[in-house]
């Protein structure tokens, strides 16, 4: 009998010890998931600060992955993108996120963007203020500085591209 009881004891004991291990690896856990929280709601407010800037820029902004898809577009680029097409006899009816400017564009045009693009993304070389002539997001002749740099992951490695251009059409007045 006082075997049994003393395994009561000792079972009783064991049993309070990891009920108070288990509170404490709660309460740590909960901070932890508090900190997280409180973490990705700064990441949000970021991000949601980083997009107003890139949909409100008056210059045309886009980024490419690896594979040159466009994976990011602001409306500017967009209707850039759009009137170009309009102004090559193309169907300006075509999303452009997540197609290679070879879905777009005619293929001498693409080969040249392709060119540049490739020396950013597979060379890792900054083209910056390039001076061309293009077409406003209201379809008219207009001249642009275009810089593209590549984008990197943490480790240092290429991703893609950040490519952004602006109308200076009225500076070369």
């Amino acid at each position: 009998m006082n075997k049994i009881e003393k395994t009561k004891e000792e079972l009783s004991r064991e049993l309070e010890s990891l009920k108070m291990e288990y509170d404490s690896l709660k309460a740590v856990h909960e901070k932890d998931i508090a900190v997280l929280k409180k973490e990705e709601g700064e990441l949000e407010k970021e991000r949601s600060l980083l997009r107003t800037l890139i949909d409100y820029l008056p210059s045309a902004v886009f980024i490419k992955d690896e594979q040159y898809k466009k994976v990011l577009v602001n409306p500017n680029h967009e209707k850039c993108v759009l009137q170009h097409r309009i102004r090559l006899g193309l169907n300006p009816d075509i999303e452009i996120k997540g197609k290679t400017d070879f879905e777009v564009y005619p293929k001498e045009l693409a080969e040249e963007y392709f060119t540049e693009d490739r020396k950013v993304i597979g060379d890792g070389i900054n083209i910056l203020n390039k001076e061309q002539p293009g077409i406003g997001p209201n379809g008219e002749d207009s001249w642009q500085i275009t810089s593209k740099v590549p984008l990197k992951d943490k480790d240092g490695s290429i991703i893609g591209m950040l490519g952004i251009t602006t109308d200076i059409t009225n500076l070369k007045k």
